[in-house]
């Protein structure tokens, strides 16, 4: 690949112009340019001369794949993808802002509220990604952006996709076996023994991110890369708390769960970890605990049975028919269909299901008629089946 044809004022297929370099990584370098036909900016990755090869190539294709098929807000968006003279270009979204690795930089570390208020859309992010079976393998702060919004806002950005593959390409391999592949102190424990990625390895440096961005350190640390991989094959770190007092349980809770060696332990997704970093999961697990405390019958100790004076006869639960005996009498027909009919006002709980008519104004006649009417449904039974008959009229 000539080196001309990827410089500042060079303009590619005659749609894209380069204005300056913006950046540069292990495998590329991009450019901020502008759309001859739209007039607005972009950004133009290609690869480095030195890492032009077919393999690197076959990769660049797959990063421009992979990113294509996310739609998120929280992922660069692709544009493009073409090649001058057999050396290929893929057009962005230009983002402007910092990246995290440079927000840690200068603040060393950050409050908890920012850091899951940047975690959270960073674990959407990448859930996003995986819902479309692409595993990233290669997440860490200097591969996500702060962009800057019109009104001023933060929007997280998650890009380099360079890394990534798509699960349901598995007879697609860029890698030979074995091969490791990714940052080193970002690896999860399956990266390091040279397993094959899967989406619980983009937890595992999810959880690695969270953990530098509360301590302000990484939780894997060593004098070279054989040491780091050593203790991340170990997965012992010193817990957040050691470092900085006042970090939440739910973000405690969230790195545990992230940095778990085995990958069966971790969280099932990457929006479940959000939520526990959030405190979803522990809230849900308060409410049930609440719910059940309130709805659990009142115990009676032994001194409260003691100075408690004996229940009356009055009080006691209802009886059936043949508890309580042949003597008490039995109702008429009509006094039960009565009583049947009104049964609501005979209840304790009768205003809890009175009738939706509205009921009469007080001291009115329909008033004096509907109180009285409540009050005979009230009324026990009779032993009489009728009234007894009125005396006959005298007749003169």
């Amino acid at each position: 690949m000539a080196q001309a044809s990827f410089e500042p004022g060079a303009v590619l297929d005659g749609r894209f112009e380069l204005l300056r370099r913006i950046g540069a990584g292990g495998m590329g370098e991009v450019f901020l340019a502008r759309r001859v036909a739209l007039g607005d900016l972009v950004a133009v990755k290609c690869l480095l001369p030195a890492q032009d090869t077919a393999e690197n190539r076959a990769r660049f294709l797959g990063e421009a794949r992979a990113a294509a098929h996310i739609h998120h807000p929280n992922v660069v968006r692709v544009y493009d993808f073409g090649d001058v003279d057999g050396a290929p270009y893929l057009v962005m979204e230009h983002l402007d802002g910092p990246t995290l690795a440079d927000e840690l930089g200068v603040r060393t570390r950050l409050d908890a509220a920012d850091a899951v208020a940047l975690f959270a859309p960073m674990c959407a992010a990448i859930e996003a990604g995986h819902r479309r079976q692409v595993v990233h393998r290669d997440l860490k702060p200097a591969n996500v952006i702060l962009a800057r919004a019109d009104d001023d806002s933060r929007v997280v950005k998650v890009l380099d996709f360079g890394l990534a593959i798509m699960a349901t390409r598995a007879g697609t391999r860029l890698t030979s076996p074995g091969t490791i592949v990714g940052t080193c102190s970002y690896m999860a424990p399956e990266q390091v023994a040279g397993d094959p990625a899967t989406p619980a390895t983009d937890l595992f440096a999810l959880g690695v991110i969270l953990y530098e961005m509360i301590t302000g350190v990484l939780p894997f640390d060593g004098d070279n890369q054989l040491a780091v991989m050593f203790k991340i094959s170990q997965g012992a770190y010193r817990p957040a708390h050691a470092w900085v007092d006042d970090v939440p349980a739910s973000v405690t809770a969230a790195i545990d769960a992230a940095l778990q060696p085995d990958p069966a332990r971790r969280p099932t997704s990457a929006e479940q970890l959000a939520a526990i970093a959030l405190g979803g999961a522990a809230t849900r697990t308060s409410a049930v605990r609440v719910s059940a405390v309130r709805r659990a019958p009142p115990t009676t100790t032994a001194a409260s049975s003691a100075t408690a004076p004996p229940r009356s006869s009055t009080s006691a639960a209802p009886r059936s028919r043949q508890a309580r005996g042949a003597s008490t009498p039995r109702c008429s027909g009509r006094a039960r269909r009565r009583a049947s009919t009104w049964s609501w006002a005979a209840t304790p709980s009768w205003r809890a299901s009175t009738p939706s008519w509205p009921r009469p104004a007080p001291a009115s006649a329909a008033w004096r008629w509907w109180s009285a009417r409540r009050a005979s449904a009230a009324r026990p039974c009779s032993t009489r089946s009728r009234a007894a008959p009125r005396p006959a009229a005298r007749s003169w």
